[in-house]
């Protein structure tokens, strides 16, 4: 599962490099899903959907692993968002999250007044112990980008 998956990108190439994956992509933007769907070149293997992070629209435990990539910045409820990760996660399933994060001493750091934030590494490890997710650890990749790696028990 793909949260926020924008164009598609990341499924594309991850259905590129693994034959037998399938992806689905969520997407608040309508206008996003249609560049996904028309770049789509795994169709058997690949579908977008229109849904809300906050709100999955998927049974419990249905995915093994979920992505999401430079989105969690901009959702409203991170909490809310965890706890539906770790609700569609299967036992032993992994949540990897890339997105910007703050320096040391913040738990998180309003950028606009439209409510984008970033935030630390201590502030994802609390929403995930909250919603009953371990966390792996966390790996610096580029200037401010961590990406941060769950695992549902």
């Amino acid at each position: 599962l793909d949260l926020g998956c924008g164009t598609g990108r990341l499924l594309n190439r991850l259905a590129q490099e693994f034959p037998n994956l399938r992806g689905t992509g969520v997407d608040l933007s309508t206008k996003m899903l249609a560049q996904a769907r028309q770049q789509n070149q795994h169709r058997q293997r690949i579908i977008y959907r229109k849904g809300n992070a906050e709100f999955l629209p998927f049974a419990d435990r249905e995915f093994e692993a979920v992505f999401n990539t430079i989105s969690f910045l901009h959702y409203l409820n991170p909490q809310q968002v965890f706890s539906e990760v770790s609700r569609v996660l299967r036992p032993k399933g992994h949540y990897y999250l890339v997105d910007y994060t703050v320096r040391q001493g913040k738990k998180s750091l309003p950028i606009s007044p439209n409510r984008i934030r970033f935030y630390s590494r201590q502030q994802r490890e609390e929403f995930g112990q909250v919603a009953g997710l371990s966390c792996l650890g966390h790996h610096h990749l580029l200037g401010p980008v961590v990406l941060s790696i769950f695992e549902k028990p």
